[in-house]
């Protein structure tokens, strides 16, 4: 008789020992060596009385531990781990594209806006579009002035220089821009058509400043009554200079 006890499967390369199971009868399994294992449909010396347990040897004899189906499993992609930059970035959404989208949008609204208010000339066109693009530009260069006096007030990082003059000039462009697109609905408001159309833009204003900032409610409000003070100095300073020199 084999040294095998009925119902035990030894595997032929390391001679480690397994139980027989029926839901692996005829199927292959593979050892813990590596070797595949063929298991019979019946469990093998199936004797119609029970062995003796086998004397003591110089070693334990190996507990048997249950066979493994080498049914496929699902196998895991390994997936390399994402760089910096890959994907969705709120950071580049809020630095770069954000601004971009909101520059390109209100010049466009504007320019239109103003080739419509123009006599559709070429010398009209040309001079209302140039107006318009310096309105921005000195709009913008006042805001940056009075956002970095309001920032070291303050003592708050706006990041770089770049990023900042590109945030700010899309806060200077975009809320005019929307209320020209409103403009259609708000002039058959009667009397209090210009005033919705201001409150929108301060709002508008008010709430980009913020996001692109990273500004709380306070900061902003802050900034904002800098912005204007700012703004009513540089004017009126401008002004005696022209009167002055003109």
């Amino acid at each position: 008789m084999s040294e095998t006890p009925a119902g035990i499967i030894a595997c032929p390369a390391c001679g480690r020992q397994f139980k027989w199971k029926p839901e692996l009868a005829g199927k292959q399994a593979k050892c813990a060596c590596g070797h595949l294992i063929a298991i019979p449909p019946t469990p093998p010396q199936d004797d119609l009385y029970d062995l003796a347990e086998p004397e003591p040897a110089q070693s334990l004899p190996r507990v048997p531990k249950p066979l493994e189906s080498l049914n496929p499993k699902p196998v895991v992609n390994y997936q390399a781990p994402k760089k910096a930059g890959d994907g969705f970035s709120t950071e580049k959404l809020r630095n770069v594209q954000a601004p971009l989208a909101l520059i390109a949008i209100g010049v466009i609204v504007q320019w239109v806006a103003a080739w419509l208010r123009s006599s559709h000339t070429s010398v009209a066109l040309s001079a209302t579009l140039i107006l318009v693009s310096v309105g921005m530009v000195i709009s913008t260069v006042f805001m940056l002035i009075a956002v970095f006096i309001a920032a070291r007030i303050r003592q708050i990082h706006l990041g770089k220089f770049w990023s900042a003059v590109l945030k700010l000039a899309a806060i200077s462009v975009a809320p005019r821009a929307i209320v020209l697109l409103l403009y259609p609905v708000l002039m058959f408001v009667p009397f209090f058509g210009w005033l919705i159309g201001w409150a929108i833009e301060f709002c508008l204003f008010f709430a980009l400043l913020g996001y692109f900032c990273e500004l709380d409610e306070s900061d902003t409000w802050f900034f904002v009554i800098v912005m204007i003070v700012v703004s009513i100095a540089l004017t009126v300073g401008m002004g005696i200079i022209a009167a002055r020199f003109l």
